[in-house]
């Protein structure tokens, strides 16, 4: 595959969870193939905050009403929805590297030196984009992070996750190749 898009999706996964999708990405493209992913950046929900919270598209949409203080809107942004890992900025970085991907560069909503990945965003709260590339195929991707959280109950669980996980990645991505 040439690229892989992703919007407001790995948000949707545990760190590990990610670990595993981003290893698989990484097998699926060919050398100078690249991942494009746009999440809500940890970064900017925490700035929102701090500053002026209630400035956000999201916050505008019907049934949102009920988000009047901060820390509604910070707890929405951790809980609601699935969301089970944000990341900011450093955090995909090392994700992505650790997973085989190089030449890790942060973009602009729509903007990418890629026509093919270019104007993909649908969503003001993509504040996180990223592209990275695999430059390398005899690069042996990571299988798993340490852990960080308490061990799956069996072996049988994983694969059921794996299984789960994979399922969820043909369903929730937007493959692009030439």
């Amino acid at each position: 595959m040439d690229f892989i898009y992703n919007e407001h999706f790995i948000e949707h996964l545990s760190s590990d969870e990610g670990t595993k999708v981003l290893c698989e990405c990484f097998r699926c493209l060919k050398v100078g193939g690249v991942l494009r992913i746009a999440a809500p950046d940890l970064g900017y929900v925490i700035h929102k905050y701090d500053t002026d919270w209630s400035d956000q598209d999201w916050l505008s949409w019907p049934g949102y009403e009920a988000i009047n203080t901060k820390g509604k809107m910070i707890n929405a942004s951790f809980r609601w929805w699935g969301h089970k890992y944000l990341y900011d900025e450093d955090d995909l970085r090392e994700q992505l590297a650790r997973t085989g991907f190089t030449h890790i560069i942060r973009c602009s909503i729509n903007e990418s030196d890629y026509e093919d990945l270019r104007n993909l965003e649908t969503r003001q709260d993509s504040t996180l984009i990223i592209e990275a590339s695999k430059e390398d195929s005899s690069h042996k991707p990571i299988t798993a992070l340490p852990r960080t959280r308490e061990p799956r109950e069996d072996v049988v669980n994983q694969r059921q996750l794996a299984t789960e996980n994979t399922a969820l990645l043909v369903r929730s991505y937007r493959v692009l190749t030439r």
